[in-house]
């Protein structure tokens, strides 16, 4: 199962920003147990109808993070997020709007030590009412079809989409400077959410 990601961290420290994670057999991002994971101003997506893209199976979700599992006792996992896009489509043969790309597990006994989502853009039915105030919850962020592009794994924005200028400033001083997007073009007062900057 984990094979597939884009990015696996079990119990350990990420910090990962201006990152676009894309065309995954799984998903685009699995966390697990233990650690301190942040996330700032990422794109995580996967779109299989593209040409030579992986189909993933439609029960496998674009972003995972889960406190323990079935065959190991959980940790203590601090999850932040902020200014990133979930979304994408499941599978090519389902139906793109009855599909989550966000799973959260967490138990009593497990719970997260921390949990911090905001200004994130998340294709989500089962966290809707809980992340609905602080985030954008299934509004597309790529109103034009990815899958039309000439480049399919363009993940730039266009002017219409619901990512810009969403976004909140963030910098953690002395570690990283995120006025830059992940094409090294400057964020301006009002940022965008996801790795990439509109640029008109």
């Amino acid at each position: 199962m984990l094979s597939g990601f884009g990015l696996i961290g079990v119990n350990t420290d990420i910090l990962m920003y201006n990152t676009l994670v894309t065309n995954c057999t799984s998903g685009s991002v699995y966390n697990l147990l233990d650690g301190n994971y942040v996330y700032i101003n990422n794109t995580f997506t996967n779109y299989p109808n593209a040409p030579a893209a992986f189909n993933r199976e439609k029960d496998i979700k674009t972003f995972y993070a889960a406190t323990t599992t079935d065959d190991i006792e959980g940790g203590n996992m601090v999850l932040y997020m902020k200014n990133n896009i979930i979304y994408g489509e499941n599978s090519a043969t389902e139906p793109e709007d009855n599909l989550d790309e966000l799973v959260l597990v967490a138990t009593d006994n497990f719970p997260f030590a921390e949990l911090t989502m905001l200004n994130n853009i998340i294709k989500t039915n089962e966290f809707d009412s809980l992340f609905t105030d602080l985030n954008i919850i299934n509004v597309n962020p790529f109103p034009v079809d990815v899958n039309s592009r000439p480049d399919k794994y363009d993940f730039s924005l266009e002017e219409n989409s619901s990512a810009v200028d969403a976004g909140f400033p963030e910098d953690i001083p002395g570690i990283i400077d995120l006025s830059q997007d992940l094409a090294g073009n400057y964020r301006d007062a009002f940022w965008d959410i996801g790795a990439y900057e509109f640029v008109p």
